[in-house]
């Protein structure tokens, strides 16, 4: 959750050295070469061109005694070579755990009336209309209707807030990539359509739940119709 890059500061000093010691028995330019891994690195969407040269250079081989291994090694390459993200694909299968890891954990706790769908909400969050989200890959029929209201919610929530891996985007912009996913069969269609059209009230009740102490579910339909 904390990763900032793709791979740690102390493994691209070990690549720099890799490179210098390549430079001097071979004609290789390593400022190059590194200044490619530094941005690819870094960035959330490298271009294809970034990350053609990261490729290249993974199929040069340096002399290592007897041994001539790649440049990049294969954990160094796979972490390197994503297409958007810092985390691999062992890390998102662990990202991936945090639904059903909560609906664990919370199943423990008492909940308080009319919070009795709360566990599958939870767990049913990251589920897709179309079957691809996580973890089950339910179909939209087998989802709850405030589970998809939740999905929207989060997906507006994560694009507009800021973390310590990206800046906050604007809201037109969340409001095309709703818009997008809509129209890919990922989200419910009323329910997007609904919060389109009602984002300026969604946000003001959202501020109000907020700066308000509301103790049960039933309160919230007293701060704001819509």
């Amino acid at each position: 959750m904390t990763k900032k890059t793709r791979l740690p500061k102390r493994r691209l000093d070990v690549l720099r050295a890799r490179f210098q010691l390549h430079a001097q028995v071979m004609d290789f330019d390593w400022h190059d070469a590194y200044e490619t891994i530094q941005a690819v690195n870094s960035s959330m969407t490298p271009s294809t061109e970034e990350l053609e040269k990261v490729k290249k250079i993974s199929q040069i081989r340096w002399q290592l005694g007897d041994d001539r291994p790649p440049l990049l090694y294969d954990d160094e390459l796979e972490a390197l070579m994503l297409e958007y993200g810092n985390l691999t694909s062992e890390e998102r299968d662990e990202i991936e755990r945090h639904p059903a890891e909560s609906e664990r954990i919370l199943q423990h706790i008492p909940l308080q009336e009319g919070y009795d769908n709360l566990l599958t909400i939870i767990r049913q969050h990251h589920e897709r209309m179309d079957g691809s989200g996580y973890p089950d890959g339910l179909l939209g029929t087998e989802l709850l209707l405030q589970s998809r209201l939740m999905a929207i919610v989060d997906i507006y929530d994560a694009i507009t807030q800021e973390r310590h891996y990206k800046p906050a985007r604007t809201r037109s912009e969340a409001l095309k990539i709703l818009s997008k996913e809509r129209d890919r069969g990922k989200l419910d269609s009323d329910l997007v359509d609904f919060f389109l059209t009602n984002v300026d009230t969604i946000e003001m009740l959202s501020e109000r739940v907020r700066s308000t102490r509301v103790t049960h579910l039933s309160e919230i339909g007293n701060l704001s119709t819509l």
